[in-house]
């Protein structure tokens, strides 16, 4: 009466052949990176903001709670994340959270990055 039909790619020849005409529809032609939006939640808080630990091989740190530079975090320094003192770019492809994370963020938090950042560019 009913049903579904999945047809998973598998070969790398199809897979090819099927991501250019995926971009041929959507007017991807010209190499440039494609680019994926998921929007979620972390469900992690935030709770003092630091500068966080320098990665002697500068690997990129995504999510989390540990490096400076990062992306997508939160209480350190980087790119993307919330409630980190200022924004620290190690170089890396950035991910960013949701702007609705960034609300959430206490007052008080915003609060101690803003004192913080102020007192680094003092420096």
């Amino acid at each position: 009466m009913g049903g579904n039909v999945r047809l998973w790619e598998t070969s790398l020849d199809s897979l090819e052949k099927s991501l250019q005409e995926w971009r041929t529809m959507i007017g991807q032609e010209d190499g440039r990176p494609v680019q994926i939006t998921i929007q979620r939640d972390s469900g992690l808080d935030v709770s003092s903001p630091k500068h966080g630990k320098i990665d002697p091989d500068n690997a990129p740190h995504v999510g989390g709670n540990t490096w400076a530079g990062g992306t997508g975090g939160r209480d350190t320094a980087g790119l993307g994340g919330k409630g980190g003192p200022y924004r620290l770019d190690a170089g890396h492809q950035v991910y960013q959270i949701s702007q609705a994370e960034k609300d959430a963020v206490p007052e008080e938090v915003k609060k101690a990055a803003r004192e913080m950042g102020k007192k680094a560019f003092k420096q």
